[in-house]
């Protein structure tokens, strides 16, 4: 049976298809490596040398990187009323963030948990909280350098001013590929996160 002369062939389709293909390609690889070089421009840590009474350790941590900034910190004599561990009590790749960090420096008796907040508003929010109860003066947050954005945002937002100081930890100090794969994934996920936060609140 002939082909109708008005119907295109299977061929020209498979190449319209193909055609479309290449077009759409350096578009979705361009959208690709700018969301991943955005990662390199989320940081901003507070500058700072006084000591400040309370520490905050933000939870959602890969694998134990911003405890062992704490312990620096603590060290240093931040945090001498009180070091705050927020939400879970675990993190990616540590299965006890509270004997983690004693091991690293920090008594037991200094620790406190906030099990309760679940987000980074939610942990800033408590932040603000405990800064009026406990009749402090200012905080310091530690959490990730990609977390900065957002959280100076946050700061903003909830008018906390220079009470709160943020200190970052560093991804990277390990080479396997379970490790690899989770900083991948967080270093493409936090500047989505940081969109969302804006919108939300």
């Amino acid at each position: 049976m002939l082909r109708s002369s008005g119907s295109p062939s299977p061929i020209s389709c498979e190449r319209r298809k193909k055609a479309k293909l290449l077009k759409i390609l350096p578009v979705v690889s361009s959208i690709i490596v700018l969301w991943g070089m955005a990662g390199f421009f989320m940081d901003g840590e507070d500058e700072g040398t006084q000591t400040v009474d309370l520490m905050v350790v933000l939870g959602g941590g890969l694998a134990g990187e911003r405890l062992q900034l704490a312990c620096k910190l603590f060290e240093q004599g931040h945090g001498k009323k009180g070091v705050v561990l927020t939400g879970r009590n675990v993190e990616t790749l540590v299965v006890d963030r509270a004997r983690f960090i004693e091991g690293c420096g920090v008594p037991k008796d200094a620790l406190r948990q906030w099990p309760e907040v679940s987000n980074s508003y939610q942990e800033m929010v408590a932040v603000k909280g405990a800064l009026k109860q406990d009749g402090l003066n200012s905080a310091i947050i530690v959490s990730d350098a990609l977390h900065m954005p957002r959280l100076k945002y946050l700061r903003d937002r909830l008018s906390l001013g220079d009470r709160v100081v943020f200190r970052h930890s560093r991804l990277g100090d390990r080479y396997d590929a379970v490790y690899f794969f989770h900083v991948i994934k967080f270093w493409f996920r936090e500047p989505l996160a940081y969109a969302w936060y804006r919108l939300r609140y």
